[in-house]
């Protein structure tokens, strides 16, 4: 029973029925009802006012009477009157749940604004995690290199900063050191703005003059220094400090090949560079500052975050843990006593890369690749043989790419049918294709005069490369089916090194290929192999005058005709064999986050981090 019936028994109107039912039982008799019923007219039959007085009283009474009976009559039993309370009380507690429940979305909806008021009140995170240090393997000690303008892929980045670099994709600078730069309308100025507030890590302000110096102090012959030296040379004629920021290089060469040596040129403090030797003194401009106090050679070395980079970096700092051989190096890491390793052995990058616990990224295909060298006679040494294009286009045929990738680097390498990248200005499609041809090889040797096989030639492999010796043996199966003897000779790297230098290894090589993703150009003067005069002795005047070509070249169009001659020569002429790209392996813990590597595989320190949560 509900409210509303309660309420239509308290505002019913009595009926004539129920009037007459209550009446018979006060004991109203007919008449009376009668006179309650009827009416009569008030001109005929008048009555005394008396009687009508107390007729009029006896009417009221009788009416009270049976509105009361019927009052009672319609009021429950006590039992169920008990019964229709505890019906009403499970009927309000039904109605409080039913409004309680239409409250609640909106209840809900309150909830979550304040909560989503409370998230936008509080400061978001600012980067990732900061602290640790970083335990990091290497094989080949800081000592082994020549800083700063030459160092180790591992230690010299984190160490020293440059003023531009290449980003992970291509050949678009990225500002470090520099904040701008502008072209002048034909590309041989370059202007650029540096950063504000810079200093080295002893506090000495990193100004325009100081950039001036630092880079003027390649060209010093008592400064060790790499191929950054002569690529910087020959493309900036001079370097004027226009201001305490800012920065003019007049080009020889003009066009963005300047890039290619700004991603190189280390900013050091030009009058510390004497500090140098042995690591006396590191005033260098990187985001971890040099303890020369902790440093053992072929041992140690620590670099400790410097916190008045224009980027600081997220950890506290970087150990550098040198160890004699990659396999001890990659036991250490399995048993976490490294946090990451450079350099991790093929042997170990499937176990690793399928253990949660670890991470494995490989250095990207544009760092290196393995070439073929064949040495002509131009520079008193090399071999006769090798002075024909035919021969060497046989050769470039002889090589199994597919081979050589799948059986001696796992997988992980990519076959490379030609020296660029597919980025790069110099990247021409319809040559990149699959060259491995033996029956075109003996043609082109038979053509060459060499129908009855070739004289013996060896092939020179640095001892300690046994993925050179590998390659070479590979070749030397296919080479003999076309009618090249070769054989392969393991030498000792100092032997190597000075036969490679003077271009007089006895008719080919096996070696490493750098510098080839940078703009094309850069090659003839950047690369032991490609420059005038080069490790294969190859300098013919098509060649030359390719060369010559560039600093003239002011024009899209006049560079892109240098680079189609380029790639015909590369094709016609040959004088290296791009086999493949090498196998460089990182390895980390997996709560090491935020590394990566730019184009040439130069990892980025500054940005990794600890995710422990």
């Amino acid at each position: 029973m509900n409210d509303k019936h309660w309420s239509r028994i308290r505002s019913q109107r009595l009926s004539r029925r129920s009037v007459l039912r209550a009446s018979a039982r006060a004991g109203v008799g007919a008449a009376g009802l009668a006179l309650v019923g009827c009416g009569g007219d008030d001109d005929d039959d008048a009555q005394p006012q008396a009687v009508a007085q107390q007729e009029q009283q006896q009417e009221q009474a009788m009416q009270q009477q049976a509105e009361q009976q019927a009052q009672q009559e319609e009021q429950p039993e006590p039992q169920q009157q008990q019964a229709m309370q505890e019906e009403q009380q499970q009927q309000a507690v039904a109605q409080q749940a039913q409004q309680q429940q239409q409250e609640q979305p909106a209840v809900q909806q309150q909830q979550q604004q304040q909560q989503q008021e409370q998230v936008a009140a509080e400061p978001e995170p600012v980067g990732p995690p900061q602290g640790g240090t970083l335990r990091l393997g290497i094989v080949y000690s800081p000592a082994n290199y020549s800083a700063p303008y030459a160092g180790d892929i591992a230690f010299g980045p984190a160490i020293w900063e440059t003023l531009t670099k290449y980003g992970a994709d291509g050949l678009t600078p990225e500002p470090h050191l520099a904040e701008s730069w502008e072209f002048n309308d034909d590309q041989t100025v370059l202007t650029i703005t540096l950063r504000p507030g810079l200093s080295f890590h002893d506090g000495k302000p990193l100004t325009a003059d100081e950039v001036k110096k630092s880079l003027e102090r390649m060209d010093d012959e008592d400064v060790a220094n790499s191929q950054v030296k002569s690529i910087f040379n020959k493309y900036v004629s001079a370097v004027t400090a226009i201001d305490e920021t800012t920065l003019q290089l007049d080009l020889a060469w003009p066009g963005e090949a300047i890039f290619d040596a700004l991603h190189f040129a280390n900013i050091h403090d030009a009058d510390a560079i004497p500090g140098l030797e042995g690591y006396t003194q590191v005033n260098a401009s990187g985001a971890f500052k040099f303890d020369t106090d902790s440093y053992e050679v072929d041992v140690y070395a620590r670099g400790d975050r410097f916190e008045d980079s224009y980027d600081p970096a997220a950890l506290d700092a970087v150990e550098w843990r040198t160890f004699q051989d990659a396999e001890s190096m990659a036991l250490a890491l399995q048993a976490g006593e490294l946090d990451m390793v450079y350099d991790l052995p093929k042997s170990w990058h499937a176990n690793l890369a399928e253990d949660d616990g670890f991470q494995v990224e490989l250095a990207p295909p544009t760092s290196l690749q393995w070439v073929l060298g064949m040495v002509g006679t131009g520079r008193d040494g090399g071999h006769e043989i090798m002075d024909d294009p035919k021969v060497r286009r046989a050769l470039y045929r002889v090589i199994d790419r597919k081979r050589i990738t799948a059986e001696i680097f796992e997988g992980l390498s990519e076959e490379k049918n030609v020296l660029w990248p597919k980025f790069s200005p110099g990247y021409n499609e319809s040559l990149d294709q699959d060259y491995f041809n033996v029956d075109e090889a003996r043609e082109l040797i038979t053509e060459a005069g060499y129908g009855d096989g070739t004289p013996p030639l060896k092939i020179a492999c640095i001892a300690f490369q046994q993925e050179a010796l590998d390659m070479a043996q590979i070749i030397q199966q296919d080479a003999a089916a076309a009618g090249i003897n070769v054989e392969p000779e393991a030498m000792e790297f100092s032997t190597w090194l000075e036969r490679f230098l003077a271009g007089t290894h006895e008719g080919l090589y096996m070696a490493l290929f750098s510098f080839f993703a940078m703009h094309p150009q850069t090659l003839p003067v950047m690369n032991y192999q490609m420059r005038i005069p080069n490790s294969c002795a190859y300098d013919s005047p098509e060649y030359q005058a390719m060369i010559d070509g560039w600093p003239t070249a002011d024009s899209e169009d006049k560079r892109q005709a240098l680079l189609d001659e380029f790639n015909r020569i590369l094709d016609q002429e040959p004088w290296v064999a791009p086999i493949c790209t090498t196998v460089s392996i990182w390895a980390s813990q997996s709560n090491v986050k935020g590394f990566w590597q730019d184009v040439v595989g130069r990892p980025r320190l500054q940005d990794v981090y600890f995710d422990d949560a």
